[in-house]
């Protein structure tokens, strides 16, 4: 805030495309961009991770802005707006990924997110209430998001039971439970 307190948003975030080069970095860009690939081979196919890979290549930008929790509250999906606010004067960068990699210290408990779950507001009455739906059972909430494993069908099973339970006693409007349900 002090180095650019009087910058404006979209200027501040223009930055962010200003990628330094760092020759012994550099030199290994190549190397971490074969890892990325091979891993996001297996995890989401050849064609996204190829995608990733070229992008990568072109602009090495990666975010770890949302590196811990799902991308579903205003605390994550501003920062990637935020993000993507300077490609609208360049959409010859084709930026179709963004790429976040996450750290192994970062606990599924983690204070700014809600990694275990799905964090919303719901009733307007209820006007500054946050609510919490688990996916990942508490027992797991020590573990790293790094090293936990996907959520299974069974855990999303369980949320979107749940979801129903919290609408039938009128914890989460009806509206708000069917929007989480088509999520699944």
């Amino acid at each position: 805030m002090a180095q650019h307190k009087d910058l404006a948003l979209y200027e501040y975030a223009k930055d962010f495309l200003d990628v330094n080069t760092m020759p012994l970095l550099d030199s290994r860009k190549p190397q971490l961009i074969k890892i990325i690939r091979d891993l996001l081979t297996v995890k989401l196919g050849e064609e996204v991770a190829s995608g990733v890979a070229g992008q990568l290549g072109r602009l090495p930008l990666i975010s770890t802005a949302d590196h811990h929790s799902i991308i579903q509250h205003p605390l994550f999906v501003n920062a990637n707006i935020i993000s993507a606010i300077p490609l609208v004067e360049k959409p010859e960068l084709e930026l179709n990924y963004l790429v976040v990699l996450s750290f192994a210290s970062v606990s599924v408990n983690n204070t700014s997110g809600y990694a275990r779950g799905i964090i919303f507001h719901s009733q307007p009455e209820a006007e500054g209430r946050v609510y919490r739906l688990p996916i990942l059972p508490d027992k797991m909430k020590m573990g790293t998001v790094y090293g936990m494993h996907a959520y299974s069908r069974l855990e999303v099973e369980r949320l979107l039971k749940r979801i129903r339970s919290q609408a039938y006693r009128g914890f989460v409007s009806p509206a708000v439970a069917e929007s989480l349900e088509k999520i699944n």
